[in-house]
């Protein structure tokens, strides 16, 4: 499948969490934790991907990562605690402003 013509990630659709964001540069950075946490079977995870409200269409799958070899999520009971972070880098422009407004709830810090 081509990945450009994708509008929604592949199985599954777990939530991961966002961590506070942070500049570098030109780059905006945003740290992604994914937690075991409740998860009742393992999986294979193939792709992340980014989700933003455009004022024309509602809901749109933003940016999609897919790894070229998944990674398997343990379920809860296999390895508690479990849990894998991503730095997610975009470059800022201002040739196509846009704002980057993220829920709060349920946000933690990598400390945390």
């Amino acid at each position: 499948m081509d990945l450009r013509q994708q509008v929604d990630v592949t199985e599954g659709g777990y939530d991961t969490t966002l961590q506070p964001s942070k500049t570098d540069g030109g780059k905006m950075i945003i740290p992604v934790l994914l937690e075991n946490r409740g998860l009742k079977e393992s999986y294979e995870l193939w792709q992340v991907g980014f989700y933003a409200e455009d004022p024309d269409e509602g809901e749109v799958l933003f940016c999609l990562a897919q790894a070229a070899q998944a990674k398997n999520i343990p379920a809860e009971t296999e390895s508690p605690g479990f849990s894998v972070t991503w730095d997610f880098c975009f470059d800022i422009s201002n040739t196509a402003p846009f704002d980057v407004v993220m829920n709060s709830v349920g946000l933690v810090n990598i400390e945390a």
